[in-house]
């Protein structure tokens, strides 16, 4: 089971830390080395996958403070962020501003009630599958997916499961977090499923980081990349 309370509170004070780096808030990583390589890492793998054009909508679901959405900002026509951590959508708006893009509409909105207005040429997915059920898994994409452009792609960023099942962590105490955290590591056959309920497949996947980095903290997780398109009829 998901309890959506504890996650929701521990994303709240996330929200909310003070720090001279940003994307630790999200990335979890502190060390200042680290959290470089990780961010270049992860820009160097995802980035690709995407195939910006000048003329592409992109809807960033799970946008955190805007990380992704301020790199995607300049290579797009658009940019909608979405998240249910005002505070974080808060200071995305402020990132953009000084960064002087005005392509990233915001919006404050729980993923699994999100639904689109217009239809969008990519659709991105930033590790928030494991603090959500299976349900709302469906009723997210259930809800999203219609609104993919034909031939349009879905890119996943998600911590996967590399157990034979997947790996859960309920209320567990995180030193480096100083909190406790919960959260559901499904495999990537478990995730595959629940996209070919939508008529989508997995065309492309991968690992970020490649075993024996220092970015792989733990045994039973990897953080994957994963590319859906829709199936032919």
């Amino acid at each position: 089971m998901i309890d959506y309370d504890n996650i929701k509170t521990f994303w709240e004070s996330r929200s909310r830390c003070s720090t001279k780096h940003p994307e630790s808030m999200v990335n979890f990583e502190e060390d200042t080395v680290l959290l470089r390589e990780k961010i270049k890492g992860e820009t160097d793998a995802i980035m690709p996958l995407f195939m910006f054009a000048p003329h592409m909508d992109v809807l960033d679901m799970g946008a955190g403070w805007g990380q992704w959405a301020l790199r995607f900002a300049p290579l797009v026509s658009s940019v909608t962020a979405v998240d249910y951590q005002q505070n974080f959508l808060d200071q995305g708006r402020k990132a953009a501003q000084e960064s002087g893009l005005n392509n990233i509409e915001f919006c404050c909105c729980p993923v699994e009630e999100y639904k689109p207005s217009k239809k969008f040429h990519r659709i991105f997915f930033s590790g928030i599958f494991v603090h959500l059920s299976d349900e709302h898994i469906k009723r997210t994409l259930g809800n999203v997916l219609p609104f993919l452009f034909p031939k349009g792609l879905v890119i996943l960023r998600e911590p996967t499961s590399i157990l034979n099942e997947n790996y859960q962590l309920d209320h567990i105490y995180s030193e480096a977090l100083r909190c406790n955290y919960s959260a559901l590591y499904r495999t990537a056959d478990e995730l595959k499923r629940l996209w070919s309920q939508f008529g989508f497949f997995c065309c492309k996947e991968g690992q970020i980081f490649p075993e024996g980095s220092m970015q792989n903290k733990f045994s039973e997780t990897r953080l994957c990349y994963y590319v859906f398109t829709q199936k032919s009829k």
